[in-house]
């Protein structure tokens, strides 16, 4: 093996290994709806961070999808409607637009069902450091293609 990356764990084969590690309040915040965790950046944000980047994103899809006739008067319509964001969430649930799911901020939920999604295999365990605190470790593997 060999580090490329700093704090990053790779190997030379197609599998897929992640592992977040959670202290024990972070957990409770995630699991409540206060946090949100960002698979690409590795990192958690907030409601308010969460907000803004999702309607970033959802302004990229529509830039994409503004072009295509078969999409510009449905935007045009969603956009009049104010239903914009339920648009392009129904287009993404659909299946219709494709959505890179690393930048989207997800609730736990959301990371669970991806990690369903991608058919990965699972564990999850908690420890106490000798200080006495309480950390999470979820990881997940296999092979994601």
């Amino acid at each position: 093996m060999i580090n490329v990356r700093e704090g990053c764990f790779e190997t030379n084969s197609s599998s897929t290994h992640n592992m977040v590690v959670v202290e024990d309040s972070q957990l409770e915040k995630w699991k409540n709806g206060d946090l949100f965790y960002v698979e690409s950046s590795n990192d958690f944000v907030g409601k308010y961070a969460r907000d803004n980047k999702i309607k970033e994103i959802y302004g990229s899809l529509v830039m994409e999808y503004a072009n295509d006739q078969d999409f510009a008067e449905e935007i045009a319509d969603a956009i009049k409607e104010h239903r914009l964001e339920d648009y392009v969430k129904t287009m993404i649930d659909e299946g219709v637009w494709y959505l890179d799911t690393y930048d989207m901020p997800m609730s736990f939920e959301e990371w669970e069902t991806q990690w369903e999604r991608r058919e990965l295999e699972g564990d999850a365990t908690t420890y106490t450091t000798p200080k006495g605190e309480k950390i999470h470790i979820y990881c997940q593997y296999g092979y994601d293609g």
